[in-house]
């Protein structure tokens, strides 16, 4: 397997644990918040960044490869690099994020749940997340 030019030797940053078989359920916890955080870039109430920060601290105890693989990922890599070496999130993504929490948490509040409880829930829990997001520095 060739590397591209820009690709970055993350080996520094991994801890191994010394366990392999901790190492496997790390790799099968990676795996699943890894999938669950692509299914979220297309399903607006399933959170992306969380389940790919889960993923890369995962990966980051138990495979180089994979920690590797994912920090320099193409369309994955670089709002994990900003916000491992920044704690930043760009400007567009904190737009889009805010956004789809307003696009998809407004209607379903208003129209279609029927319990106060969770309208109430579901508005500080969007409110919550949406001020947690405008407030992280930007790069």
């Amino acid at each position: 397997m060739t590397q591209r030019d820009d690709w970055i030797d993350y080996s520094s940053e991994v801890r191994l644990i010394a366990s392999p078989f901790v190492r496997f359920v790390l790799v099968t916890i990676a795996v699943v918040c890894l999938i669950l955080g692509i299914v979220g870039i297309f399903i607006p109430l399933l959170p992306t960044t969380p389940f790919l920060l889960l993923a890369a601290a995962c990966y980051a105890r138990s495979s180089v490869r994979f920690y590797n693989s994912l920090m320099n990922h193409r369309r994955l890599g670089p709002p994990l690099r900003d916000w491992k070496e920044n704690r930043s999130i760009s400007r567009k993504n904190k737009i889009i994020a805010v956004s789809l929490i307003a696009i998809t948490l407004v209607p379903s509040i208003l129209l279609w749940i029927p319990i106060l409880a969770v309208k109430i829930g579901l508005s500080v829990i969007g409110v919550s997340v949406s001020l947690f997001l405008l407030t992280r520095s930007e790069r």
